[in-house]
């Protein structure tokens, strides 16, 4: 069987999808390809999702982890706490050291998770250039981490911090300072 193919060409995106019909209405078989891009998107959209889940699922595990190290550190603190009220610093004070502690862990974690993202999308794309040139195609960049992501990864890691410090910050200003130093 002998099959014949045709390339049509039109003058802009807009007259693709009349002139796609138009073909498939003399019984012709149309390929495009936007088609292509479209389903490519729609797998990276998917790859997305399943990357952003693992990301949310680190994000809570994290949270958990900075939680925990920030309760553990008020239980080995507690004499610290009543001996710093005993001496006249104020809850307010007491509650700001807290979560200056939990926010700088909070950072700390973000820009650590930032650059560790960012240099293996980095060294990708590396990989994927170098192989684009050994097929003589054309080098592309796969990864890209636009600067406004950057900025809502360390809002998000500010934002976590406060809200795992926030109940130990709490507890260590509600702490009596009589009762911790009879718990010692």
């Amino acid at each position: 069987m002998n099959t014949t193919s045709l390339k049509v060409q039109v003058d802009d995106r807009e007259s693709v999808p009349t002139a796609r019909k138009q073909i498939e209405n003399l019984g012709f078989f149309t390929e495009n390809v936007g088609d292509t891009v479209n389903q490519i998107t729609q797998v990276f959209g998917i790859f997305q999702l399943i990357l952003g889940g693992f990301g949310a699922i680190a994000l809570v595990v994290a949270a958990i982890g900075a939680f925990n190290t920030l309760t553990i550190s008020l239980i080995e603190r507690i004499r610290e706490v009543s001996l710093l009220k005993m001496l006249g610093m104020k809850r307010y004070d007491i509650f700001r050291l807290f979560i200056t502690e939990s926010l700088t862990i909070g950072l700390l974690g973000g820009v650590i998770g930032v650059v560790f993202g960012t240099g293996v999308g980095f060294g990708a794309n590396l990989f994927v250039q170098k192989l684009a040139e050994r097929s003589g195609a054309d080098p592309v960049s796969i990864f890209v981490t636009p600067p406004i992501f950057l900025l809502i990864i360390g809002g998000g890691a500010l934002l976590v911090g406060f809200f795992t410090g926030f109940y130990p910050s709490y507890r260590a200003i509600k702490t009596n300072p009589l009762d911790a130093l009879r718990y010692e």
